[in-house]
């Protein structure tokens, strides 16, 4: 999907979520985290190196890692995915307008 900045995605989980840029660069809430890298990931055509770089400076490898553990979480976990598909429904839907 064309037209999205991380800023506009970043922007949108802030108002959705209540995440803080804090939030976004500690350690700890790795769900949390693997949800944005995950959707900055699809959403917004940015690289891994890119990603890190807004979650408190990792380095690619750890933004993959973020991510596969997400996917793999969500695998298990219908609540989260739930939550993971309502996110990305309001975040297409931000694309088209």
């Amino acid at each position: 999907m064309d037209g999205l900045t991380p800023e506009v995605l970043l922007g949108l989980l802030k108002s959705e979520k209540g995440i803080s840029e804090e939030q976004l660069g500690r350690r700890g809430d790795g769900v949390m985290r693997g949800m944005v890298a995950e959707l900055l990931y699809r959403y917004c055509n940015t690289t891994q190196r890119q990603i890190g770089g807004l979650l408190g400076g990792i380095d690619y490898v750890s933004v993959h890692q973020l991510r596969r553990r997400f996917r793999q979480k969500m695998t298990g976990d219908k609540n989260l995915l739930k939550r993971y598909k309502k996110l990305e429904a309001r975040i297409k839907h931000a694309c088209t307008l």
